[in-house]
């Protein structure tokens, strides 16, 4: 997939006033299938995004000040997205927005780490300027 074609289908859905948690699911499993990993460094404060099946890895460029105890050690960066919800494909959604528009994140966990052994499950992710 292009980023063309990616338009093309945005462009084609938004005229047909489709909801916008339909926008965001359909671009997140659009991009569910053309990238496996993402890196870039710039004005984000994410270093890469990475895929393996249902489970989207995040990785921002500074480890946190305040780590829960289940989180492994070398994953002070990561957090851990479950892509089979609709807030996981939001969460995904902004991700690839922060990306594109080159912004930072706030990311927030739910303090365990139930989605990925040793990795904080996120529940919350804000685009910032």
């Amino acid at each position: 997939m292009t980023k063309q074609f990616l338009s093309t289908v945005l462009e084609r859905y938004i005229s047909r006033d489709y909801e916008i948690s339909k926008l965001l699911k359909l671009l997140a499993i659009s991009a569910l299938s053309c990238f496996s990993l993402i890196s870039w460094a710039d004005g984000s404060n994410l270093a890469n995004l990475s895929i393996q099946g249902n489970i989207l890895t995040v990785e921002q460029q500074h480890i946190r000040q305040t780590l829960p105890t289940c989180v492994a050690n070398g994953n002070g960066k990561k957090w851990a997205v479950d892509l089979t919800n609709d807030a996981g494909q939001g969460a995904y959604a902004t991700l690839l927005a922060a990306v594109n528009l080159n912004k930072p994140v706030q990311i927030e966990g739910d303090g365990q780490c139930h989605t990925v052994p040793g990795i904080e499950t996120a529940v919350s992710v804000v685009l910032t300027n």
